[in-house]
């Protein structure tokens, strides 16, 4: 292992010496020739001229070797000069006139003077060199990227002529370069030409961003949606010294919008048409039974006297029948409501939805001693409708399945990473874990609530309610210990700051009694 080391070493100390005696030889090679040169023109000039060959010698070694070689080639340039060339010849300083030493020392300045002027000419050279060599990489690195991306890049001068368009903007378009930058705007679609025309002049008056969305024409004819956006590049000054845009495909998206947008206005007609026909439905149901009530009460005042305790117990099953079909109507309708689309969504503040919801059961509250508190609640995207109708639901099975104490009920909510989650708790009978999923079933009812009226649709309708805000329900409960329903709504409904959010999930509680 250490021969090679060693090796490795030599060679790489005998590259460094090679390279520090370069410059040295260069300029004793040009000396050389230059006095070669010199002795041949000798019998023609005799001693006139002696420093014009090696002031040319000088120039190449500068060039060649660097300054070193330059500065050299010029200190070895004297004496042989004075030697050979200066009278009288053979001779050294001491001997010469004192002109001639005058000439050697202006040629020695002018020689040092010239190694430096080329060696910084070298040196801009290379720089020069290196960055045109930068540049040509830069240039070739963006054609693979421009060639790459799935987008169509072009470029436009201040005035906003074209003057680059892309690959791939060539391919799609089946357009030659000359051709897309004079005529691009064939390549739209003709409905589209005019606003993506005027918008381009409105940006290239104001110097600001370019955005439009619009049809070009494939090679084949056919005609896909993008969305164009040129940015303004700007000098340091802040001159306007060019546009650069970008073309990206969204005809699939384009479509799948305008589908959704087509199937969202044939939700809104089924659902205007479905309200109109669950008002029809409801209302030739309720009629009948309406008949049957009123005239099951004219037929037991007419009658009162005649009728026996049999026949009065008839007639009051036939009106509680009739009263209890009328509420399963009612809550059919708002649980079919409950998984329509929504037409109105709003900013609500869920305080004083779940203050109107307690004003409805007022008359049970006062009937059962209930008291209802809140935490501060949020403020959400919902139909207030919806909501309130999910916090009466709520509401309305803890006050149904109470126990014997007087009904205690506190709703709340708190914040968390993805959604808000809402609770409301109670001291009711309660059930067990194992049920909990039953609950939330259309038309369920567990075995414990045989002697508690309602049609099993309340939690369902709280369910369906959640579901389509796209959110959830569960509960928790011990038998005897009271009840929480808690439904989670996606934080994506907020429409306040995250410091007011903060600080009303932090609030101060309100109570709701009876009175």
């Amino acid at each position: 292992m250490g021969i090679p080391i060693a090796l490795a070493n030599f060679e790489k100390n005998v590259t460094m010496v090679r390279g520090a005696y370069r410059p040295f030889l260069v300029a004793g090679i040009t000396v050389a020739g230059s006095a070669t040169v010199r002795l041949m023109l000798d019998p023609l000039v005799g001693s006139k001229v002696p420093f014009l060959p090696f002031l040319c010698g000088i120039v190449f070694a500068a060039l060649i070797g660097g300054l070193r070689a330059g500065i050299a080639s010029t200190l070895l340039t004297i004496p042989v000069v004075d030697y050979l060339f200066i009278e009288p010849r053979h001779t050294f300083f001491i001997h010469d006139a004192q002109g001639d030493s005058i000439s050697l020392a202006v040629f020695l300045g002018l020689g040092i003077a010239l190694s430096f002027l080329i060696e910084r000419f070298r040196q801009t050279r290379e720089r020069l060199g290196q960055a045109l060599l930068e540049l040509q990489r830069s240039e070739s690195r963006l054609s693979i990227l421009a060639a790459t991306v799935p987008e169509m890049l072009f470029t436009a001068t201040t005035a906003g002529d074209i003057d680059y368009v892309s690959q791939r903007f060539r391919e799609f378009t089946g357009m030659e370069e000359a051709r897309m930058r004079t005529d691009w705007m064939e390549a739209l679609h003709p409905e589209d030409r005019g606003p993506v025309l005027q918008l381009w002049s409105q940006a290239l008056q104001s110097g600001r961003e370019f955005e439009a969305t619009y049809r070009l024409r494939r090679r084949d004819g056919e005609y896909r949606w993008f969305k164009g956006h040129a940015q303004p590049v700007r000098s340091t000054g802040g001159e306007l010294t060019q546009w650069t845009g970008v073309c990206s495909d969204i005809h699939e998206q384009k479509l799948l919008t305008q589908a959704l947008a087509r199937r969202t206005e044939q939700l809104i007609e089924s659902n205007e048409e479905f309200q109109k026909f669950a008002y029809r439905i409801t209302h030739d149901l309720k009629e009948p039974l309406r008949m049957i009530g009123t005239f099951t009460e004219m037929l037991v005042k007419r009658n009162q006297d005649s009728l026996d305790g049999e026949s009065q117990t008839f007639t009051k099953y036939i009106l509680d029948g009739v009263g209890r079909v009328e509420h399963q109507i009612r809550e059919l309708l708002e649980y079919a409501r409950a998984g329509s689309v929504e037409i109105r969504s709003e900013p609500i503040d869920f305080n004083a939805v779940l203050e109107s919801a307690i004003d409805n059961l007022r008359s049970s509250m006062i009937q059962t001693g209930a008291i209802i508190s809140h935490d501060q609640l949020p403020i959400l995207v919902a139909n207030p409708d919806r909501i309130r109708s999910l916090f009466q639901n709520l509401l309305g099975n803890a006050l149904k399945y109470r126990g014997t104490r007087a009904p205690r009920i506190h709703v709340s909510a708190r914040r968390e990473s993805e959604e808000w989650v809402f609770s409301v708790r109670d001291n009711g009978i309660g059930f067990r874990m194992d049920q909990a999923e039953r609950i939330f079933t259309a038309f369920e009812r567990l075995p414990s609530e045989k002697n508690v009226p309602g049609s099993g649709l309340g939690l369902a309708i709280v369910k369906r309610i959640a579901e389509m805000k796209g959110g959830r329900v569960w509960a928790e409960s011990e038998p005897g210990a009271g009840s929480t329903f808690f439904f989670a709504l996606p934080r994506r409904l907020e429409k306040i700051e995250p410091a007011q959010a903060r600080s009303q999930a932090a609030g101060v509680s309100s109570n709701a009694r009876a009175s």
